[in-house]
């Protein structure tokens, strides 16, 4: 105590020279339980300067991470006593500090940064988002299921996209943001669009080198976004256009190693995000194009190991690439066509007859391209899971209960986006209601820029059938060529929602569509087992072609 009750007499001037100078050298003879209690003291005096306490907190996480003050009592500390913070800025970097010991106590700082992400300050809401990102960034990497891994992904990406927008100069948000959504369409072999986002990376991490103090420490995430330029230079990589190989097979080891040896001396949590982020790129990125582009070098590969005067880093490398190549015979591919026909609908004959007919040819690269590229295709199914899933996501967020159609609509169209679906919104095209002039589309989806889908919605506290048949013929208004499958969502808000899908499909039988109508299907909801969302189809005989219109109906928190 008589460290503090020194330090209290000081005047403003003299306790700034106290955090530049003397603390840690006074610091040095105290026992750790002096220190730390000194540290709590200055944090918690409501009397104290903003830049004093800022001063004292992070001199706890510094001694904390040297071993001087045990991680469980600052662990505590930030959980515990400074839940009355009033200072934001303060109230920020207890987040930031309780997200670098996350791998200790996991349900608890989560549950706070969760909390805290609907606080009503932006500058904390905003850094709540982002370390909430960080930690799920974190925890995908534990996911094995590529499916699932994607999936957190996406969500992860959008966690990052909130906080960017919510205040405008996170470019640690930004970048983040963009880096899940490159590893998102990387995976799912959207080449186009990962050069894009690409090319906004390079931009991003210009910027921050650009502000970037000298010998200031590099930013974690900056690391993950070089490393995914050189990711990008990796798969960007055309071995057909080599003329010399083994200049080329050198130029690959180099980059390949300056990724998977990349070390982060910084906090422990940050590291390890970073080398497991490293390891995902390399399994999820860079191996399936080692294997599908790699694949006719094997015998160049022979030729290089068989001479004497390689480096250690290229002959293990190359054996490597060896081992990955030789470890999966792509033509096997040709013996499972049922299996690839049963899993993925939106094949045809004339795919799989071009993907057979590449691997005769020895084309694997051209094979394998081909087949993601038609699997990429749209299909009901896979639009409808789209919808629901971002209906989900939208009924489970607070932040859109009370929300008007055109703010809910922009999330939906948010969603969809994240989830890699092609989306415009509100577009002016076909006749309005009172077909004087072109209407306002809610969301068209397209297909390699085609239309392929429409989706209307409207919010519904009853079952207004005026506004609803309003809704509906605006579909059918808006589709002047006849879309296969169109899509109206109703946001419901209502005590007996099971009362009002009875009353909703008894309507859609009996409504008046500018076709004739085919079949209904009333129970499509039942294939995802959720109580609060209903599914049915209506399904139209237009001009000789069956068209489908989807009612998904979302009952929103009260």
């Amino acid at each position: 105590m008589e460290f503090y009750n020194d330090y209290v007499l000081k005047d403003i001037r003299e306790r700034i020279h106290f955090w530049d100078i003397i603390f840690n050298q006074k610091a040095q003879n105290l026992e750790a339980e002096s220190i730390l209690q000194f540290l709590k003291n200055v944090i918690l005096d409501s009397s104290e300067t903003l830049f004093c306490k800022m001063n004292a907190l992070k001199e706890m996480i510094d001694w904390t991470f040297l071993d001087k003050i045990k991680q469980r009592k600052t662990i505590s500390f930030l959980l515990d006593d400074m839940v009355n913070i009033n200072e934001e800025l303060l109230e920020c970097y207890r987040l930031k500090y309780l997200a670098l010991f996350y791998q200790k106590e996991k349900e608890d700082i989560k549950d706070i940064i969760m909390e805290k992400c609907g606080d009503k300050n932006d500058l904390v809401k905003a850094e709540a988002k982002y370390q909430l990102g960080l930690i799920m960034f974190f925890d995908s990497n534990d996911i094995l299921d590529r499916s699932d891994f994607l999936d957190a992904i996406v969500r992860t990406q959008l966690i990052f996209s909130e906080a960017a927008s919510i205040e405008e100069n996170r470019i640690d948000a930004k970048l983040l943001s963009l880096i899940c959504s490159y590893i998102s369409n990387s995976i799912n072999f959207d080449l186009q669009r990962t050069k894009e986002i690409y090319e906004q990376i390079r931009a991003l991490i210009f910027e921050v080198i650009l502000f970037q103090i000298n010998n200031q420490a590099v930013p974690f995430y900056l690391s993950i976004g070089c490393n995914i330029a050189r990711v990008h230079a990796i798969v960007s990589t055309k071995p057909d256009n080599w003329i010399d190989y083994k200049k080329g097979f050198n130029k690959l080891c180099s980059d390949f190693y300056d990724i998977t040896n990349i070390n982060y001396k910084n906090n422990g949590i940050y590291r390890k995000l970073l080398d497991r982020t490293n390891e995902r790129l390399k399994k999820e990125i860079i191996e399936p194009v080692f294997k599908y582009n790699y694949k006719a070098t094997l015998s160049k590969i022979e030729v290089i190991l068989s001479e004497n005067d390689l480096d250690g880093n290229i002959i293990e490398f190359l054996e490597y690439l060896k081992e990955l190549l030789i470890s999966e015979d792509i033509k096997a591919i040709n013996n499972y066509q049922e299996g690839l026909k049963e899993n993925f609908p939106m094949l045809t004959e004339d795919d799989l007859d071009s993907f057979k007919r590449s691997l005769d040819q020895s084309n694997v690269s051209e094979a394998v391209y081909n087949l993601l590229f038609a699997i990429q295709r749209l299909t009901p199914e896979k639009v409808l899971d789209g919808v629901v899933y971002s209906c989900i996501k939208l009924q489970a967020n607070y932040t859109y209960k009370n929300s008007i159609e055109d703010v809910r609509n922009d999330h939906i169209r948010d969603l969809l986006w994240a989830q890699k679906f092609q989306v415009t919104d509100q577009t002016r095209q076909g006749t309005s209601q009172e077909g004087k002039s072109s209407g306002e589309i809610d969301i068209l989806i397209l297909e390699n820029n085609m239309p392929y889908s429409l989706l209307e919605a409207l919010n519904l506290d009853s079952l207004n059938t005026g506004y609803l048949n309003d809704h509906i013929d605006k579909i059918y208004k808006y589709d002047t060529l006849g879309y296969r499958y169109n899509f109206i969502v109703s946001y419901v808000k209502i005590k007996d929602f099971s009362a009002f899908w009875t009353k909703y499909i008894n309507h859609i039988k009996e409504h008046k569509y500018p076709y004739p109508l085919d079949s209904i299907e009333e129970n499509l909801g039942d294939r995802y087992c959720y109580p609060n969302l209903k599914i049915a189809s209506t399904t139209l005989n237009r001009n000789g072609m069956k068209t489908t219109l989807y009612h998904i109906c979302v009952l929103m928190q009260e």
